[in-house]
């Protein structure tokens, strides 16, 4: 279920929506120094992101400020700061390969282009690499999980 707020009237429904057709839109996300670079952007540049597992990047819309040139943008994950309480899975740990896959949420980043990111269910606290992580976008079955 997904539960639908309507800004003008506050009107709340509860929707019944399939997993897989639900992505998380993520506000605030912002372009790092390398991404601005290669789009021949200056200063802060944020966005709303979603990701796409199959493209293994984010689109990035609703540039701030607007840009001119772009309406959208296709960045890697190492070059997108996502903001504190996005929902993320785990992705292409070496170190600990068995929480792959395994879902948390963005506590805080760091200078040093990691997160802080609380693993649902354990509440341990890891720092990840702004590559590591990747946020949730629709349900694998496969997996069993959000992913």
């Amino acid at each position: 279920m997904v539960r639908l707020r309507n800004s003008s009237t506050g009107q709340v429904a509860d929707v019944a929506v399939k997993p897989l057709n639900v992505r998380q839109l993520i506000s605030g996300a912002i372009l790092d120094a390398s991404a601005r670079s290669k789009f021949g952007l200056e200063g802060s540049v944020s966005g709303t992101a979603v990701y796409d597992s199959i493209g293994a990047v984010y689109t990035v819309t609703d540039l701030q400020p607007p840009t001119g040139d772009y309406k959208s943008l296709k960045v890697k994950p190492e070059n997108l700061i996502l903001p504190a309480g996005t929902r993320v899975n785990a992705s292409g740990l070496n170190s600990r390969p068995e929480l792959n896959g395994k879902p948390g949420k963005i506590v805080s980043s760091e200078g040093s282009e990691r997160y802080v990111v609380e693993m649902a269910g354990s509440f341990e606290q890891l720092k990840l690499k702004f590559g590591n992580v990747v946020a949730l976008h629709g349900y694998n079955p496969y997996a069993g999980q959000f992913g």
